[in-house]
């Protein structure tokens, strides 16, 4: 299989991370996006979507920074193989213009496709949740929920996650909870929302070589092991492929 890394793990495919430098509170200079391109193709990413922030009261870049970045970053990774890819997107924190500030390119779909991923405040209700989510699928998006985890309607009532999931949301995990490190009751719980089919991407989140780091093989072997290899393999390869190709298919918006 093309795009191996170490032993039997296939090439990892990371859809949410800020290794983009200078542009929120990811990477802080040119230097530690070296170092966690470095760390990601160690750990075996073959592939990752730069999700910068997209929040401008508080990171207030303008497309061209955040341009200069990516194609910088793209030089980065190419000098550590040819093979290695970096795609353009934002983590957009839901306000009520999102669409019209995607419609308009402020704000980055996944990878030049249909896919957006959005976050919340923890503490959003569910309806203003559940409200937003559903707002951008009206308007023609493939709608990722970023960190479920991390949203206290949804760890109060996982059984929530389901109707998301039913009515077409996307759901993504952090790698940082499918191990343990947000607790104990998240891990169990997350475990339990792989295990039901519910969390359709893993992704690092990673801001830095240290805590959040670009590293997915930990998350992907609990995974294989606790609940299946394919399972493991969806949520960390084949569905973020699948974002990938629905662009290079020609079906960006």
């Amino acid at each position: 299989m093309r795009g191996l890394g170490r032993g039997n793990i296939p090439g990892l495919m990371d859809i949410h991370c800020h290794i983009l430098y200078g542009v929120d509170d990811g990477a802080r200079n040119v230097r530690v996006t070296r170092k966690m391109l470095e760390m990601a193709w160690e750990d075996g990413i073959r592939a990752m979507i730069a999700t910068p922030h997209y929040r401008p009261d508080r990171w207030p870049v303008s497309w061209e920074q955040r341009e200069a970045a990516l194609a910088k970053t793209r030089r980065l990774a190419q000098e550590l193989d040819p093979d290695f890819r970096i795609y353009t997107g934002n983590e957009i924190f839901y306000r009520e213009d999102a669409a019209a500030r995607l419609a308009e390119g402020a704000a980055a779909t996944l990878a030049d496709s249909r896919y957006v991923l959005v976050e919340f405040h923890p503490q959003d209700s569910y309806e203003y949740l559940r409200q937003g989510l559903q707002s951008l699928r009206m308007e023609g998006y493939e709608v990722i929920l970023a960190h479920w985890e991390r949203y206290e309607c949804l760890l109060q009532e996982p059984e929530r996650l389901e109707e998301l999931a039913g009515s077409g949301i996307g759901i993504q995990s952090n790698a940082d909870a499918v191990l343990g490190d947000r607790g104990r009751a998240v891990k169990k719980r997350t475990r339990d929302m792989l295990e039901a089919g519910l969390v359709h991407y893993v992704a690092t989140d990673c801001h830095g070589i240290q805590g959040r780091t670009p590293q997915l093989r930990g998350a992907y072997e609990y995974i294989r092991k606790k609940v299946g290899e394919e399972t493991a393999y969806r949520v960390c390869v084949e569905n973020p492929r699948k974002i990938i190709e629905s662009a290079s298919q020609g079906n960006p918006l």
